[in-house]
């Protein structure tokens, strides 16, 4: 349990501090790996991709939480550090000593950041593996565009279940959006420091508005890779090669897998298949058959009208020899 440690500040006025005990603080570090809020995307990913667990996407998002988790745990830890009776201003400021300062934040950020950079490569990933162009250009966002529009026959919807790049797009507007926030709030800072001409100014903390950019982020992240799992359907798409199905009756199933990944055959697109090839089966038997018997029409009306020609050489042979 936790006890009180009454202290007084600045002003004299009386303020409470939390001791925890060591039993307490060691719970706390352990708890802090399962009550990140990313441990429950990650259980599920790995249940779901449990046969998949090496590929490099899965191993980032693992190793995002760890280092995520590490950095909570080490903000748990520093209360391990006992917080002193008494200063010469008698005021405990948060986190009251210089070691529980290195602890709980200077290497407690230096966990969360690396993991935040170990989520960076998610996207970079995602990219690379989606694109078949071998260039890199600077300017994502064009070429994020250019991916939407090769889908625009489709509906929002649809897009945004089936596209992760679409899902990728969303989240860098959720960053957007949350940046033009914190910007007016450094402003406001700088603003006030020059119009007061004081050192000491009023302290927003712009973070939490960050850590929610972040966390939507990675949240869609993880959200990704169980909607890529769940929800594989083809989709259209005229410059694609896996349109050749569309333009030669004479593919087959195992033709069709030697063409698409093995990764996107699952039992969605075998049964999109098979009932494309049974259309496309009875689309040019019933051609052939018209074919057939426009051949068969046309024959016979050869075959009259040579026989036309041929009574009337006969009849033409035939005065020939009367009038000799």
């Amino acid at each position: 349990m936790y006890s009180y440690i009454k202290k007084a500040d600045l002003y004299g006025n009386q303020i409470s501090l939390y001791d925890k005990s060591k039993r307490d603080v060691i719970e706390n570090i352990f708890i802090s790996l399962i009550r990140n809020e990313f441990f429950p995307w990650i259980c599920l990913i790995i249940l779901i991709n449990k046969k998949n667990i090496k590929r490099p996407v899965i191993s980032i998002l693992i190793a995002h939480w760890l280092f995520r988790s590490i950095g909570d745990a080490m903000r748990e830890y520093m209360d391990w550090f006992p917080i002193p009776d008494s200063n010469e201003y008698g005021y405990y400021a948060w986190p009251q000593t210089k070691i529980r300062w290195i602890i709980g934040n200077g290497i407690a950020h230096i966990f969360w950041f690396i993991g935040e950079i170990i989520g960076d490569w998610y996207l970079y990933l995602r990219t690379k593996a989606v694109t078949k162009n071998k260039k890199k250009y600077p300017c994502e966002l064009f070429n994020k565009l250019n991916d939407y529009k090769t889908y625009s026959k489709n509906t929002f919807v649809d897009k945004f279940k089936q596209i992760s790049e679409l899902r990728i797009f969303f989240t860098m507007g959720a960053t957007l959006f949350f940046l033009s926030i914190i910007i007016p709030i450094v402003g406001i800072l700088i603003f006030q420091q020059i119009r007061n001409k004081i050192t000491n100014i009023s302290y927003i903390d712009p973070d939490p508005i960050r850590q929610v950019s972040i966390k939507i982020i990675l949240i869609k992240i993880k959200k990704n890779n169980l909607m890529d799992k769940n929800l594989n359907s083809p989709i259209n798409d005229k410059n694609d090669s896996n349109n050749f199905l569309y333009y030669n009756n004479n593919i087959t199933i195992g033709d069709m897998e030697k063409l698409l990944p093995e990764k996107t055959i699952n039992s969605r697109t075998a049964i999109f298949m098979d009932e494309y090839f049974i259309n496309v089966n009875k689309f040019y038997s019933d051609n052939n058959n018209n074919n057939n018997n426009n051949n068969n029409n046309n024959n016979s009306n050869n075959r009259s009208s040579n026989n036309n020609n041929n009574n009337k050489l006969s009849q033409i042979y035939f005065n020939n020899i009367k009038k000799s």
